[in-house]
């Protein structure tokens, strides 16, 4: 949340065991502020982060230790995705048995990571080069309109003078 500049939990999940589904209602209240929490710490730092029992953690290093630890969680990762550096959000996943930091694991979410970072990003262009092309388009269409009314105006003089200029003739050939 940019208004709060804190994480706050997306709708997205999966799991199908009873526990996921009381570990996901009982994280609906929780918000990360940098460094705050797996979540907040991957945040800051633009790094992957594993913690290999969340259970055993304290409450600061990992904010839902207790939930996590009473739905039988215990392994955890967390990663970022980056858009030229920032973190636009961080995935973090859960285990059910406690793991020593798996590096390469770690090494590909995080390429999984840049590259969606990177997917975003391009998206992100498609829609500001959209929204361009749309405001471009409307004034194309004003300028056209502005132009075809002011060619009028002047065929309408155009024909005025001609006008004039014929009766000054013909004055001019009765004299």
């Amino acid at each position: 949340n940019l208004e709060t500049n804190r994480l706050e939990r997306s709708p997205a999940w999966y799991g199908s065991r009873e526990s996921l589904v009381e570990f996901r209602h009982g994280s609906l209240g929780f918000t990360f502020a940098p460094g705050e929490g797996l979540p907040g710490r991957v945040w800051f730092s633009r790094c992957p982060e594993w913690v290999c029992d969340v259970s055993l953690q304290s409450q600061q290093v990992c904010k839902r230790s207790r939930l996590a630890g009473e739905t039988g969680l215990k392994a955890s990762f967390g990663f970022p995705l980056l858009v030229e550096g920032v973190a636009i959000a961080v995935l973090v996943f859960f285990q059910f048995q406690s793991q020593e930091e798996n590096k390469l694991l770690l090494s590909l979410v995080s390429t999984v990571g840049n590259q969606l970072g990177a997917v975003i990003q391009r998206k992100q262009a498609e829609e500001k080069l959209r929204q361009a092309k749309a405001q471009l388009e409307v004034r194309v269409q004003e300028r056209t309109a502005d132009l075809t009314q002011a060619n009028q105006q002047l065929e309408i003089e155009l024909k005025e003078r001609l006008r004039i200029e014929a009766e000054l003739r013909h004055q001019q050939e009765i004299v």
